[in-house]
């Protein structure tokens, strides 16, 4: 789902973070000069579901990222997102309560990261979600 035409009082708050703090807050650990724009959708994955290989380049993206809200997710329940490593940065941001301000740079060939509740990843390289 877009929520570009969404405007429930929750998808406003959402973004008004999004387009506020957490933009901020990537552009101050990047080094990006980020435009106001920030693109934001949702997706959930059920049962078997998957997410082929792709990259999210736009013209004018610069860092696409994931929001986990899953809580106790486990490598059993699949669903993994596997970073594949191109020329691109990837980093994960491990944070309990989107507090965001660590970052762990990942240096693997590639990477399969499971879901943890209120985690972001932010990276600009091929990925796809597995079953």
């Amino acid at each position: 789902t877009d929520f570009a035409n969404v405007s429930t009082p929750a998808i406003t708050a959402i973004k008004d973070f999004f387009y506020t703090t957490v933009r901020d807050w990537f552009a101050k650990v990047t080094g990006f000069e980020l435009d106001s724009y920030v693109a934001l959708s949702a997706s959930s994955y059920g049962y078997t579901d998957r997410l082929l290989c792709h990259d999210d380049e736009l013209e004018e993206r610069l860092i696409a990222f994931v929001l986990y809200l899953t809580p106790d997710w486990t490598e059993r329940d699949g669903g993994s997102l596997d970073i594949f490593h191109t020329d691109g940065s990837v980093f994960f941001i491990c944070e309990q309560h989107l507090i965001l301000n660590s970052i762990c740079f990942q240096k693997e060939l590639k990477d399969k990261i499971i879901a943890s509740q209120n985690s972001i990843l932010g990276y600009d390289t091929v990925y796809e979600v597995t079953q």
